[in-house]
This record gives structure tokens, sequence and C-alpha cells, in this order.
């Protein structure tokens, strides 16, 4: 049975050191990457339903994260800051599952 094609998050080695991370909680650390997963896996293009971010951080968290730019908060939902350059895109996962590429995203850099 073929396995259903899977999504990665990439992420920079040095992400722990750069100046808007360092600083952050545990939890908001935890809760970032959680939501960069979030947005992998539903192919969102960044976007987070305010919702769905409460499932995965507290308000205090998510201001946490909106203060240190890593979230922006528009149109009733919180957004990955810049996540398209860096993730791989809805229409770009849809492309290669299109061609039957299984693990979508690993190592793709033109996402």
């Amino acid at each position: 049975m073929a396995r259903k094609s899977r999504t990665f998050i990439k992420i920079l080695d040095e992400f722990p050191d750069h100046p808007k991370v360092v600083g952050l909680s545990d939890s908001a650390f935890r809760a970032y990457i959680e939501l960069v997963c979030y947005c992998s896996r539903y192919l969102t293009d960044g976007a987070i339903p305010e919702s769905a971010a409460r499932k995965c951080a507290a308000p205090k968290t998510v201001s946490e994260l909106v203060s240190a730019g890593l979230l922006d908060r528009h149109s009733g939902a919180v957004h990955i800051h810049d996540y398209l350059d860096h993730q791989t895109s809805r229409a770009r996962v849809e492309q290669l599952r299109a061609m039957g590429k299984q693990n979508v995203g690993k190592g793709d850099t033109d996402g």
C-alpha cells in the first residue's frame, strides 16, 4: 500500500540563535514550531485561524510571538511572518503531489 505523501518544514540550524527567537520563552518557542507545522500540514501558506492558534498556545504566548515579530495578526487570523520565504507553498506541494512524489517539501528549496 502506498504511503500518503507527507510534508516537512525547514528550519535553519541557526534558528534558535536568531535575534527574534533567542529571547522567547520555552512555551513560545514550542508554540511557534507547532504553528509552522500546522501551516505545513494543512497547506495554509502561513495563515492560522485564531481558534487553531489558541489550541497551540495561550493568548499570552501568541502575543509574545507577535511582539517578537514571528507572527502577524490580520483578517481574524495570525500569520507566520515571511512563511513563504522559508517554507514550501501550497501550490508547490500540490504540484509535487500531482507528480507522485513522496515526502513533499523535504529538501525542496524552490517552494
